[in-house]
């Protein structure tokens, strides 16, 4: 008896809540927000433009402008090893050419994140 109660329940709590009445519709005035450019920066062309040959001095000067991605502290040599290898990839690097290929700018997405907010 009491799983029925706690089923009703539940399932009267479930219709009431899908209510589409238009009433409830949230309709704000935007208008007259200031929405601020911005720029995408693109890691991966940065990460794969880097020269291999001097990986550790080019890898650093990109840290700060990607610290999401490489930390703040300085880059140990596991760490930058591991990045080496990531770059130095051949399947990496042909998927990376695709990708420029198809995607040579990200203005369209830019554009599209500037309405979406």
């Amino acid at each position: 008896m009491r799983r029925i109660f706690l089923f009703s329940f539940l399932l009267l709590f479930v219709f009431l809540s899908c209510n589409t009445n238009s009433s409830r519709k949230l309709d704000f005035d935007v208008s007259d927000i200031d929405i601020p450019d911005f720029k995408i920066d693109r890691y991966e062309e940065d990460l794969f433009s880097i020269d291999t040959l001097n990986f550790a001095t080019e890898l650093n000067s990109i840290q700060n402008k990607y610290q999401i991605f490489l930390g703040t502290e300085n880059l140990k040599e596991k760490g930058i090893q591991l990045l080496y290898n990531y770059v130095t990839d051949h399947k990496l690097i042909n998927l990376n050419n695709k990708v420029r290929q198809n995607y040579p700018d990200v203005f369209f997405l830019e554009e599209e994140l500037k309405t979406a907010f």
